[in-house]
This record gives structure tokens, C-alpha cells and sequence, in this order.
């Protein structure tokens, strides 16, 4: 029977000398309780280190360089919450019905923090009926596009062209792009010089289906758990010291199946004539 996520859990927990194993994913022991402190975090950070073929999605982005949202104003309301990110005051515009607000006269901004959204305090609460539009226009860090990444993002592989046939891919020119933080810095954004039209995003995501991935990378997954589970469960460095060893090897062996399986190597993506004209 395929591993399921208790299953590696109990390989980690068998690497490391320990003989009470887990039987649930709700059970309340200490074992369960670590297991599940690290797993997403171990998990994410192996997805992240390879092109895993059975982990790759495509997806068509969307440019975020303008955002806005509209409140209708009732006369007693002065607070208003936006959501989109921002790098300077400036990035920030503030209109009632489409006449531009003076910052610091006609309102104060304040930036998200604490889990509190960034807001803007109107001097004088807008009339009722009048529309209030906060637009924050995002800058582009050097780049003609600024685009939002997928909820399932893990990392980011190529951006493939949408007019090249797959085999010739590797003999077209590199495509220029760049993750950045996103200026909440609880995210990131794709910076580039290519048109979403002309290019689908191909990463790794967050790849949860366990008994579905490969027994070499199920293998890797358990010894960087077991990393883990010997310093906060077992309290024994020299453990993790050759887990980690051992972990190196494993995750070794299971990049050399998935580059044997996919038959590419990881890297940055390729671009058209047309994309890379635009890039330069």
C-alpha cells in the first residue's frame, strides 16, 4: 500500500530509533504533535529544491500593476481598508467622485501591519452617495509587468511559450523574469517584460496528494522530517547530524529519477523571438 502522510511521519520517527509510531493524524501524543509542526514546512521546502515532474502546473497569469476598490460614501464613515500591497505613498491615489485627494490635507494613509489591512482616513467623512476610489498602482521593479502568482505556489520553473512547440522549447531563448516580495512582504509577485497572452507560467506547487508521489521523493520527504523530529522530539543532535546525511543522498537520488522521468533540466524558462526582443 502507498505511503500515506502518517507513513512517513512513522518512517521519520523509524530512522531515528524511535518505536512508538503514530495511528492518526488527530491522535494527541508528542510524536503526532511535532510530526505535524514541521510537515508543511519540510514538505515545502522539498518541492522547492527540484522540477518534480509529478508537482508542475501551468497557469496564466494576471497583471496586478493597477488595483482599486470603491466605497459609496454616508456622511459619517472616514475609515476605509484596501488590500493591495504598496511600496511608496505615492503608489496610492485617493479620488471622490473622480477628483484627486490631497494626501495629508484631504487624508492620512496608514500601512498594514499586525494583520491589520493598510487604511486611509478622510479629513471629512465623504457625502452620502459620493464614491470613494482608493487605486494603488504597484511599481514594477524595473520590469514592464507585475503579475500575482498562484495560491498553490511553490516556485517558479519557465515561462513557456504559447507559440513554440514543447521539443523546440530548449532552443529558443531565455525568458527574463524575477519572484520578488510583494510589498506586504507576505507574498511574492512575478516581475517580467512578456505579455500573459503570449506565455503560461509553468511551477511546482503545493503538491499535498501523498499516496501520488513518487517512492524516491517519499523517501527524501522522510529522512527531512527525521531531521526534525531528532532535535525537538528525540533531543539528539548526533541524530539529526546523520539524518541530514542521509538526506542529502536521498534527495539525490530522487532528483536524478525526476530529471531521468522528465527528460528537461531545471532552470529558468525559455522565450520566443518575439518575448525576448521585448526583454532586453
Amino acid at each position: 500500500m502507498a505511503l500515506n502522510k502518517v507513513g512517513i511521519w512513522n518512517q521519520a520517527l523509524s530512522k531515528i530509533g524511535h518505536t512508538s509510531f503514530i495511528e492518526s493524524e488527530t491522535e494527541n501524543t508528542p510524536a503526532r504533535k511535532v510530526a505535524e509542526e514541521f510537515w508543511d514546512d519540510c514538505l515545502k521546502e522539498v518541492l522547492e529544491s527540484t522540477r518534480w515532474p509529478f508537482a508542475l502546473k501551468q497557469a496564466t497569469l494576471t497583471d496586478i500593476k493597477t488595483q482599486s476598490v470603491e466605497y459609496t460614501g454616508d456622511a459619517s464613515r472616514t475609515q476605509f481598508e484596501f488590500s493591495f500591497g504598496y511600496y511608496a505613498a505615492g503608489d496610492v491615489v485617493v479620488t471622490i467622485d473622480g477628483t484627486v485627494q490631497t494626501a495629508a490635507t484631504a487624508y492620512t494613509l496608514t500601512a498594514a501591519a499586525d494583520g491589520v489591512e493598510a487604511y486611509v482616513t478622510m479629513t471629512s467623512a465623504p457625502a452620502s452617495g459620493e464614491t470613494l476610489k482608493i487605486t494603488v498602482t504597484t511599481e514594477n521593479q524595473g520590469y514592464l509587468y507585475t503579475y500575482t502568482l498562484p495560491a498553490d505556489y511553490i516556485a517558479a520553473v519557465a515561462l513557456v511559450p504559447l507559440d513554440v512547440a514543447r521539443s523546440a522549447i530548449q532552443q529558443v531563448n531565455m525568458v527574463t523574469y524575477q519572484v520578488m516580495s510583494n510589498p506586504q512582504g507576505n507574498g511574492h509577485l512575478l516581475f517580467t517584460n512578456a505579455l500573459a497572452s503570449e506565455f503560461k507560467l509553468e511551477y511546482v506547487h503545493n503538491y499535498t496528494h501523498v499516496r501520488s508521489m513518487p517512492g524516491t521523493f517519499k523517501s527524501a520527504l522522510a529522512w527531512r522530517m527525521a531531521i526534525e523530529l531528532a532535535l525537538a522530539l528525540a533531543k539528539k543532535p548526533n541524530l539529526a547530524r546523520m539524518a541530514s546525511q542521509e538526506y542529502e543522498v536521498a534527495l539525490s537520488k530522487a532528483q536524478a529519477y525526476a530529471l531521468g522521468r522528465s527528460g528537461a533540466q531545471p532552470g529558468p524558462g525559455p522565450m520566443t523571438p518575439s518575448l525576448a526582443a521585448r526583454s532586453q
